[in-house]
């Protein structure tokens, strides 16, 4: 019996590269803070395939997804597509936060704070000796926070120079 690819599918190679190529300021700010394992120590991937949807960042230890949605998504017609998204993802057990890009750039912690929650939400279920929060994991994102929106605020000016 052959088994089913879920992830990153062949037919989506290349859309998936001209999203990565192309994404927002909102993708952008939040990409730079979430690649390298600085948050919590945790690999994200960018424009992930997860059947045959592409989600904006995926945490493959968390089954986590996370969207951004820009103004294209405030139509009945995208209303119905994320739904649809969101169910096959919760069928395949991946949790989904959703934000509008706005919050990335208005208060980028809430994200930050929303993924320690599905990670304590995940060890209570999971309990595991290598994860867990310490007493200075909320220090650690505003640091985090600084030097990012900083590098983030870089990249975005340098092409005006």
């Amino acid at each position: 019996m052959k088994i089913e690819q879920l992830h990153n599918l062949p037919v989506q190679k290349a859309f998936r590269k001209e999203l990565r190529n192309n994404m927002t300021s909102a993708e952008v700010v939040l990409w730079q803070m979430l690649k390298g394992k600085q948050v919590e120590g945790l690999k994200f991937r960018c424009q992930f395939g997860v059947g045959p949807f592409i989600i904006d960042f995926y945490c493959p230890s968390l089954r986590l997804a996370i969207e951004l949605d820009g103004e294209y998504h405030f139509s009945e017609e995208m209303d119905t597509y994320d739904e649809q998204r969101s169910l096959y993802l919760k069928e395949n057990n991946i949790k989904v936060l959703r934000f509008e890009n706005r919050i990335v750039f208005e208060d980028p912690l809430r994200i930050l704070e929303a993924i320690q929650d599905v990670m304590k939400e995940r060890d209570s279920i999971n309990p595991s000796p290598l994860t867990g929060s310490s007493p200075k994991t909320g220090e650690l994102f505003l640091m985090l926070l600084d030097s990012t929106l900083e590098r983030c605020l870089n990249y975005l000016i340098a092409p005006l120079s």
